[in-house]
């Protein structure tokens, strides 16, 4: 299943990295890397990982990245990594989305105790690993802490927080409303939806 970076501004150069998945004892002979909707300004194979700087981009498209590589014992690996190019990357930290979700729980104006903190990021980290392996994925980085930064598009960012909402209720068996799930549903397919590549964005029905 393909990939998805964590997003940047056009004007940003972020450091991004593959590791293929070698087999054990094996290594990463060479490689070669394309991109379309960006550009690629150095790169270079480091500890059996494909390390790409990138800039570039038009805001509120997907950059395309094809890699290919061939370890030592001779098995080829093919990735295909999607990047999605935001206005801005300024983003919110798990704690904040945590925070936001725990308000049900403790109030607009509360600090969440520290267990119930350590819960939630639990919940958020295990809710986008799920994501990723179902298409929905927003770049997370892992492992998730407190002050780690999601750089995701805000309609993506309201997808995460009301679906950490619906987690968190059914943690502590709480009911949420018809507006929460009903937005917590809609976003994830907002996700999946502009995650597909843009030849595959749209269906044609008769």
């Amino acid at each position: 299943m393909a990939l998805t970076w964590a997003a940047k501004a056009p004007g940003d150069v972020y450091r991004y990295t593959w590791s293929p998945p070698l087999a054990y004892g094996d290594g990463l002979g060479s490689y070669t890397a394309s991109v379309s909707g960006a550009v690629i300004d150095n790169q270079s194979l480091e500890d059996n990982s494909v390390v790409l700087y990138v800039s570039g981009g038009t805001a509120g498209t997907t950059a395309t990245f094809t890699l290919e590589a061939t370890s030592d014992q001779g098995e080829t690996l093919t990735e295909t990594i999607y990047l999605p190019i935001v206005a801005n990357t300024a983003g919110a930290t798990a704690r904040e989305i945590c925070e936001f979700a725990l308000r049900k729980i403790y109030g607009k104006d509360e600090t969440p105790e520290a267990s119930a903190m350590s819960d939630a990021l639990e919940r958020l980290e295990d809710m986008l690993r799920q994501w990723d392996a179902t298409g929905a994925a927003v770049g997370a980085t892992y492992p998730i802490l407190e002050a780690t930064v999601l750089r995701v598009q805000p309609s993506f960012l309201s997808a995460i927080k009301n679906n950490l909402i619906v987690e968190i209720a059914e943690l502590y068996d709480l009911p949420i409303s018809v507006t929460i799930a009903s937005n917590a549903v809609r976003g994830m397919q907002h996700i999946k939806t502009a995650n597909l590549p843009e030849d595959r964005a749209a269906g044609v029905y008769y």
